[in-house]
């Protein structure tokens, strides 16, 4: 009886330990991603990211944002559900504003465990908001860093940390980590 109890108690103390283990491991690895304005930090959906071989970014102002060249592109949708928009509020009217935005990430060279500048490699768009004029919208980096963590035959991780400006001084921090399909 007694030999049952230990046997037990050690069945117990292992399965609660591969859990905790198993617990560990998928917060480290979560895919998070956060973006900052105003002072405020809100986690974003990363709506869709794509991985474009064969080109290269150029001018952020032009219609067409890649042409072909040596590198790769990350282009990265993400939104959120912003503050309520209280122009109707006198009609009794209030309704929430989805916020997004359109990452553009150059990687030099083909995917690998590489860490890519975000000066000069990258820019942030600031989608919809049609009444403001195209360079309040565009925001350039003004520093940080994108470290690809894993390459696999189909997917690749990453962690972003950087400061975007825009025209106006205006800022946007991005930090957190992604997942984006080859």
């Amino acid at each position: 009886m007694v030999k049952h109890f230990y046997k037990s108690l050690w069945a117990c103390i292992i399965i609660a330990a591969l859990a905790l283990m198993i617990c560990n491991c998928s917060s480290r690895y979560r895919l998070n991603l956060y973006l900052t304005t105003n002072a405020e930090r809100t986690k974003v959906d990363v709506e869709n990211a794509r991985y474009i071989p064969g080109v290269i970014l150029v001018d952020p102002q032009a219609d067409e944002k890649v042409v072909s060249g040596d590198s790769s592109v990350i282009i990265m949708n993400m939104g959120f559900r912003g503050n309520a928009i209280s122009n109707f509020t006198s009609l009794g009217i209030k309704f929430d504003e989805y916020v997004k935005y359109r990452l553009y990430l150059q990687l030099h060279g083909k995917p690998d465990t590489t860490t890519t500048i975000l000066k000069e490699n990258s820019y942030l768009w600031l989608l919809k908001h049609y009444e403001l004029e195209s360079r309040d919208k565009l925001f350039l980096p003004v520093s940080g860093t994108c470290a690809i963590d894993s390459v696999s035959s189909h997917k690749m991780y990453g962690t972003i940390d950087g400061h975007f400006e825009n025209a106006k001084g205006a800022t946007v921090k991005i930090d957190g980590r992604f997942k984006v399909k080859m």
